[in-house]
């Protein structure tokens, strides 16, 4: 199939031809396959790579019928280029024409295999002068549909201000680890009986040489859509594991959480490396805690509890995080090795002025203590909430009214700055539970 380089060619004496036509138009249609790299760590690679040789087939043929030329990028991403003058289909169809192709269910082996694919339409001349322009146009157009769930979409420069930005980010993902422009921030949380320190929470942040402080809810979900969430995870890991032996050699034992995504979790991998490290650095497991989501469950639930059944079994806590905004949490709590239950900041913040949050905060703590879990109250931004959390039996608290995240050596700071001090204000009560 032809390559990226063909296709700037193509695309340039497509444009060339057409410069004396009284259309001269050219679509460029970038395909980007939905949740392949699932099918990649749930199957394997070399099932991927069979999937990717059908589907470039099914693609291929439907294109040149049409009138058209496809490409492959590499990986996931393919691109088909149309001109008006001798394509058989107008082009306001050709991407449901594209979708139709992909409703095929592949036959793999002895599996059965369904794709979809996010696509981003770009038009010559109307968004660029030459296929380089076209390619990023289609591109911004591809994410904006990604981003909104949509199928297909038109490229907009009203999209491209804050996708220029998305652009740039996604293509430095992976030289931000070997630059050196990642860190971790820690946030402590506290027990709610004693104002004594429980543990803390890794957090990434990607300090950009241009851009400055990227934030996490900017970047992670691109790392979620590309292979650098593997090396990222391990960075974070060893990292987190560093600090757990920093910490420990300061003479203070405490436990660091750290996130791990839905695609951690369904992969065996991570858990291989943790298992190496537990026993490489004879590091005490149950100072590493592992943070899950619901949602990161939803999908390939069977994988997700085998491999948390095995970092139970090293010793390893683990919490599910955001609890009750995501599905079918009483399920997950009956059959997952859990530890702790974090309550949402949503539920937390407006407890005290909103009594739906006030009795869900109530029943949440009632539910885990009967699982024997251990409750931590996320979001807590005052000294009303704490006492009130405390009242209600709520075991630890995480918020900026108790810290905000900290750098490494701002957190040791603060953990010398409490050696003789508690954030616990008045006296609090222990759940029925004990």
């Amino acid at each position: 199939m032809r390559n990226r380089e063909q296709l700037h060619q193509i695309v340039s004496r497509l444009i060339n031809d057409n410069a004396h036509r009284p259309t001269p138009d050219i679509a460029l249609l970038l395909l980007d396959l939905n949740r392949f790299k699932e099918v990649n760590d749930a199957l394997g690679h070399i099932t991927g790579d069979k999937v990717l040789v059908e589907l470039s087939i099914i693609l291929a043929e439907k294109v040149r019928e049409t009138g058209g030329s496809l490409f492959r990028l590499g990986g996931d991403e393919f691109v088909a280029v149309f001109d008006a003058n001798t394509c058989t289909t107008p082009f306001d169809n050709l991407e449901s024409l594209l979708h139709q192709s992909l409703k095929t269910t592949l036959q793999v082996d002895d599996m059965q295999v369904e794709m979809g694919a996010s696509i981003g339409i770009a038009l010559y001349p109307k968004d660029g002068k030459d296929s380089h322009e076209l390619l990023r146009c289609a591109d911004v157009a591809m994410y904006t549909a990604k981003n909104n769930n949509q199928a297909s979409c038109w490229y907009d420069p009203r999209n491209d201000l804050n996708n220029k930005r998305r652009l740039a980010i996604r293509l430095e993902l992976g030289s931000a680890i070997k630059e050196n422009q990642l860190s971790l921030y820690y946030q402590p949380r506290i027990c709610l009986r004693t104002g004594e320190i429980a543990g803390c929470e890794a957090l990434l942040r990607w300090n950009h040489p241009k851009l400055g402080m990227v934030p996490p809810g900017e970047f992670l979900p691109l790392v979620e859509l590309s292979e650098s969430i593997h090396p990222l995870t391990d960075w974070v890991l060893h990292s987190t594991i560093a600090r757990i032996e920093e910490t420990a050699k300061q003479g203070n034992r405490i436990p660091v959480a750290m996130n791990i995504s839905a695609r951690n979790l369904t992969d065996s991998r991570l858990v291989n490396t943790i298992e190496q490290l537990v026993h490489q650095k004879c590091l005490e497991p149950e100072l590493l805690e592992i943070e899950i989501t619901e949602n990161a469950l939803i999908k390939h639930p069977q994988l997700a509890v085998e491999n948390l059944e095995r970092l139970n079994q090293l010793g390893i806590s683990i919490a599910i995080d955001d609890f009750g905004t995501g599905y079918s949490s009483l399920s997950y709590l009956k059959k997952l090795p859990l530890d702790t239950l974090k309550i949402d900041r949503v539920f937390v913040s407006d407890m005290l002025t909103e009594e739906s949050d006030s009795v869900i905060v109530d029943s949440t703590i009632e539910l885990a203590h009967n699982f024997s879990l251990i409750v931590v109250a996320e979001g807590v931004e005052d000294k009303e909430t704490l006492e009130a959390l405390a009242a209600k039996g709520c075991d630890q608290a995480q918020g900026y009214f108790i810290a905000k995240p900290m750098p490494a050596k701002a957190f040791d700071d603060w953990l010398t700055d409490r050696s003789s001090t508690s954030l616990a204000s008045s006296p609090t009560p222990q759940h029925k539970t004990g």
